[in-house]
């Protein structure tokens, strides 16, 4: 027997332990230098941030679409692109983590309602206003946008990337929301130290009891005393740095008026008489105002004692249908187009009850939409028909979408001309007690009732268009040109008296 044989033989287990040892080690090894595990896969993480790990697959996915949104941008693509979409990606994840954080600390959200503020409000995002604004008026339809945006998001044919994207860029109107609302919490914050709010508690705890004797300088008449200039000048040698003036200053100035001269004047009312003849022939006139820049037409009958117009006995005594002026009112030259008489109470008792198309914040003041306009007459026509039926008015008047009346039982009391929208004020102050009917104004459809009316006058509907009197340029150049003038004038005058000091030297 060879002795190879023999260490085989005697050391043949000790050989497979030594060799098993040796494999495990090496395999260990092995996973630690490539950052794994023996019992779990490799983790596929590019970073972490506030103790969140950053998965590569999302974070690939982030880049993908940074570098596609500068691409679309113009940027060119290449190794420089996708650097910078890195570093991008990047710098907004970890914005986003370390603000969420805070955010949720605070308890910040943003509700359905606010996200309607942001999509269909005032101030929409700038690539949905230029996708839904109205070519014929140029204001943004947010009827519209809602309208497809709902559409788009329920339609089972629209294809769940592209809802996907949607929300995601829900999310970052959110978010940018939420940054707004951060920023603004700490501007307008004053921070108050713990010491000083306790030592403020402390003050106002302890308590005092004082006795207090007063008299009054007045009580006592200026004739009963006595001021020698002895008093006087002791007085004013005590107290010399408090009268003390280091120096003293003299402004002489000249005004040159700015003001509309009369020829000014006399420009304003051709340019007024000019429109005098337009004004009197329109079948439009809501048109024709709108085009001379005027945006506060109100279309309904006003009670001539509310109406505050130096010249309305004047415009009460045209024809209807005339034009009356120009005349003068305040700093403008105006002309009343009276379009029609009535006599109508003076004051209406009436309720009502709204379904609203829009309703405004009343912290921000913006309106947005919250339902179209066919979803809104089904249900005033159906609370409509309810109360023919024998409903009562005091329980449906609970769906009313108006703050300002729903809790008062719909009630608005001594309602006068031109305090509601004119399609309200016409049809309550058109027509008699006991009337009833669906209204349309701009917030919505009312069921109205008119419960009560009291008084009678003559009321009037006017239209007014007006020019303020303003100075021309010639007017503010000739001012400015005096002005100067003057200027250099008493800039030369002031050299010819120094030259002349220092001759006479």
């Amino acid at each position: 027997m060879s002795v190879i044989q023999k260490i085989q033989e005697k050391y043949a287990k000790l050989m497979a332990v030594i060799i098993a040892v040796a494999l495990l080690t090496f395999v260990v090894m092995l996973a630690f230098e490539n950052g794994g595990s023996l019992f779990r896969g490799q983790e596929n993480i590019v970073g972490a941030i506030n103790g969140k790990k950053i998965d590569a697959l999302s974070f690939s996915k982030i880049i993908d679409q940074q570098e596609a949104g500068m691409e679309r941008q113009g940027y060119p693509p290449g190794a420089a692109l996708r650097q910078q979409a890195i570093e991008t990606a990047w710098n907004e994840e970890l914005r986003r983590i370390v603000m969420t954080t805070e955010l949720d600390k605070l308890g910040m959200r943003i509700g359905k309602k606010e996200i309607g503020d942001i999509l269909y409000g005032a101030n929409p995002p700038q690539d949905l206003k230029q996708q839904f604004t109205d070519e014929k008026t140029g204001a943004y339809n947010a009827l519209m946008a809602k309208q497809q945006i709902d559409q788009m998001m329920k339609s089972k044919q629209t294809p769940p990337e592209q809802k996907e994207q949607f929300n995601q860029y829900i999310s970052q109107l959110e978010f940018m929301r939420l940054n707004d609302k951060y920023n603004a919490l700490l501007t307008n914050t004053a921070n108050f130290p713990k010491w000083l709010i306790e030592k403020q508690n402390a003050d106002n705890s302890q308590l005092a009891k004082v006795s207090l004797v007063r008299e009054f300088y007045t009580s006592i008449p200026d004739s009963a005393v006595t001021i020698s200039d002895k008093e006087i000048e002791d007085f004013i040698n005590k107290h010399k740095d408090d009268y003390k003036q280091d120096e003293n200053r003299s402004i002489a100035y000249v005004a040159f008026s700015a003001l509309p001269t009369a020829a000014d004047t006399s420009a304003t009312r051709e340019k007024i008489l000019g429109l005098k003849p337009g004004l009197d022939s329109t079948k439009d006139l809501q048109q024709f105002l709108e085009s001379q820049g005027v945006q506060s037409f109100y279309d309904g009958y006003i009670n001539g004692s509310k109406i505050q117009i130096a010249a309305k006995d004047s415009i009460f005594k045209i024809p209807v249908g005339s034009v009356y002026g120009p005349y003068l009112d305040g700093g403008s030259y105006s002309l009343a187009k009276l379009i029609g008489v009535r006599s109508q109470p003076d004051t209406v008792n009436v309720r009502h009850i709204l379904i609203a198309t829009v309703q405004r914040d009343p912290q921000t003041g913006q309106s947005q939409p919250v339902r179209d306009s066919a979803s809104a007459r089904k249900l005033i026509d159906s609370i409509q028909t309810a109360i023919r039926n024998g409903s009562s008015f005091d329980s449906l008047v609970k769906l009313s979408e108006d703050p300002g009346s729903k809790e008062k039982g719909g009630l608005y009391e001594k309602v006068t001309a031109g305090g509601m929208v004119p399609p309200f004020n016409e049809f309550i102050f058109g027509n008699p007690v006991g009337t009833k009917g669906i209204v349309k104004t701009e917030y919505g459809y009312h069921y109205v009732e008119i419960l009560s009316q009291k008084g009678s006058s003559p009321a009037y509907k006017i239209a007014y268009l007006s020019q303020p009197i303003e100075a021309s340029q010639e007017t503010d150049a000739n001012a400015s040109n005096a002005a100067n003038l003057f200027a250099g004038d008493s800039r030369d005058q002031k050299s010819f008296d120094l030259n002349s000091e220092k001759l006479s030297k």
